[in-house]
């Protein structure tokens, strides 16, 4: 009840807790500007719920106008019977706003300011009831754009707890911060590095990026709409459907190419020379590239091209594997191969948000 006070005296302007607010936004967006940075994400604008807030009331006030707006236990709703869905709230019995209030207001601002041909919420799948609503309340509202706004659902993180999966929860303090697991990552990476390879360079960002793309990886792997269960060994791992397994592909990879010292044209190629089994399998999961993205793309599933890039870094493997490249008498044909390889998956990392890796 006291926060519920407090919110409420926050909206209204008060200037003790206005005060607080920009304290606590000014620190939160500084340390959630440092998680991007180390994500390798950028925003074009930061524009949170507050930025909405002298917006709302013109929303309000179409609602009333148009008769949408109804009474109902003391607050004010809109119907959405004839959709079967329930009542969208969209001010409490004191006055405040709720979710759906600062969503419709945001929604018009981004039609009006972006002209949007296609608006997305990447939003967990415990939200669909509430967009289906503001989607509903803009149909009513005459916004015939309401049709462009996908809500993009997904599953959520599961960690053990006490022997069971469970979501982390934020209230009883069970969930993980992601600065804490994205430094616990990079430590282990760290010690790999330091057991495998001692001599390299820049070992804390590599460790990092390989970490983060440890975790990246182990949530876009799985289908959007399941729940990824976390287990350090396994994200951790070289060896399986993991991070580190395509990012250790890639490395080799650029190894040989740095070995070489050169670089091949496709006019330098004889393709006789590169008819056997592995270097035929790692042709077709290359010209497949395409049809992947496309896929992606058309299904909003980023594991199409996650599972790809684990496809490509297992032909690489057999391929390096059977097929030599230095040395043999069809090194440039088969270092084509591996030159096309690596700029494929590269490409593909890149895609998915993972650093790729070309040392370790």
């Amino acid at each position: 009840d006291e926060a519920r006070a407090a919110f409420t005296k926050l909206e209204q302007g008060d200037g003790f807790y206005r005060t607080l607010w920009l304290a606590f936004r000014a620190a939160t967006l500084k340390e959630l500007m440092r998680i991007y940075s180390m994500l390798g994400v950028e925003f074009d604008h930061y524009t949170g719920e507050s930025f909405y807030e002298d917006k709302m009331p013109a929303v309000i006030d179409e609602l009333k106008e148009k008769g949408l707006l109804t009474r109902s236990e003391e607050r004010d709703v809109v119907m959405l019977d004839e959709f079967k869905l329930n009542p969208c709230l969209i001010r409490k019995s004191d006055g405040s706003t709720l979710y759906a209030t600062r969503d419709l207001a945001a929604a018009i601002y981004r039609k009006k300011e972006y002209n949007f041909d296609k608006c997305l919420y990447v939003v967990d799948l415990g939200q669909a009831l509430h967009f289906k609503q503001v989607f509903h309340v803009l149909k009513k509202m005459g916004r015939d754009w309401y049709k462009d706004m996908y809500h993009i659902p997904f599953g959520v993180i599961l960690q053990q707890v006490d022997g069971k999966w469970e979501k982390g929860k934020t209230r009883s303090g069970t969930a993980s911060l992601l600065r804490d697991v994205i430094e616990a990552a990079q430590k282990k990476i760290h010690e790999f590095i330091d057991e495998k390879n001692p001599g390299l360079e820049d070992k804390e960002l590599i460790a990092r990026q390989i970490g983060i793309s440890a975790l990246t990886f182990n949530d876009l792997k799985n289908r959007r709409l399941m729940d990824v269960k976390f287990d350090w060994d396994s994200v951790m791992s070289f060896e399986g459907a993991t991070g580190p397994y395509v990012q250790n592909a890639h490395v080799r990879l650029c190894s040989i190419m740095r070995k070489a010292g050169y670089s091949v044209s496709a006019k330098d190629v004889d393709w006789k020379a590169i008819e056997d089994e592995y270097s035929y399998e790692l042709i077709r999961k290359l010209s497949a590239k395409g049809e992947r993205i496309a896929q992606a793309c058309e299904a909003d599933e980023p594991s199409v091209l996650a599972q790809y890039a684990l496809e490509i870094a297992e032909s690489a493997h057999r391929f390096i594997h059977n097929d030599r490249v230095l040395g043999s008498a069809e090194e440039k044909s088969r270092l084509f191969l591996v030159q096309s390889t690596q700029l494929v998956l590269e490409d593909v990392l890149g895609l998915l948000g993972l650093f790729p890796i070309r040392a370790m």
